[in-house]
């Protein structure tokens, strides 16, 4: 089943007075099902985050058409795409963006209370998902006080609180070592595998590119 569908995206960062303008994005069209896994890649510039950012709702397209179940959000008011990213996209990048004065269970519930959830449902949820990432014993600490690899899996559950349709990961594993980076991944394929989450992956690393089902590559903007 269509998930999402890109139509014809571009996107353009203008210089002064339209000067030196940037095309990033040159026409790009691509689906994804649901409960696909999928890794776009490609050199450095050649357009992965900015499509990534766009396929979420956090930039928009400059033409084209973005649409999630149908419907057609890069026409959506800020208002709207803010409550579409908070109740179905799940955001994991490089680097954790933590909050570093907040422990790391208060980090996880953070989206949950945003959706005005009730307290105690979300502390619940929120302590369920560190447990299961291997982090009951690191509830109280604050991002400080964790290494790279738990900081990382504290991103991942803050990203999942809401139970989104969608995780999209940008370099999630471009900070860690080998080891904290098969941990993570075998989460997220974990994940994917028992509870059918649709994961797009940005990566620079072809050996976790193929552990997804499909490869994107972009190329100057394209769909090589």
């Amino acid at each position: 089943m269509e998930l999402i569908k890109a139509i014809n995206i571009t996107k353009t960062y203008s210089g002064k007075a339209g000067a030196n303008d940037v095309k990033v994005l040159r026409g790009v069209a691509i689906e994804f099902s649901k409960g696909s896994m999928s890794a776009i890649i490609g050199s450095s510039g050649s357009g992965k985050s900015t499509l990534l950012h766009i396929l979420g709702g956090l930039d928009k397209p400059t033409t084209g058409q973005i649409y999630f179940k149908d419907q057609d959000i890069s026409s959506y008011s800020s208002e709207e795409i803010s409550l579409f990213r908070n109740q179905e996209i799940g955001f994991v990048f490089q680097f954790h963006h933590l909050l570093p004065e907040f422990t790391a269970l208060e980090n996880v519930m953070m989206p949950g209370l945003a959706r005005n959830f009730e307290l105690n449902s979300v502390k619940k949820r929120a302590t369920e998902l560190l447990s299961e990432f291997g982090l009951s014993d690191r509830l109280s600490h604050r991002p400080g006080m964790l290494s790279g690899g738990e900081q990382q899996r504290v991103s991942m559950a803050r990203a999942l609180i809401n139970s989104p349709s969608v995780l999209l990961a940008d370099e999630p594993t471009g900070n860690l070592d080998e080891a904290n980076t098969m941990h993570l991944m075998d989460l997220i394929t974990g994940l994917n595998k028992s509870t059918g989450l649709t994961v797009i992956m940005v990566t620079h690393d072809s050996n976790l590119a193929r552990v997804c089902d499909i490869q994107i590559s972009l190329k100057n903007g394209v769909v090589a």
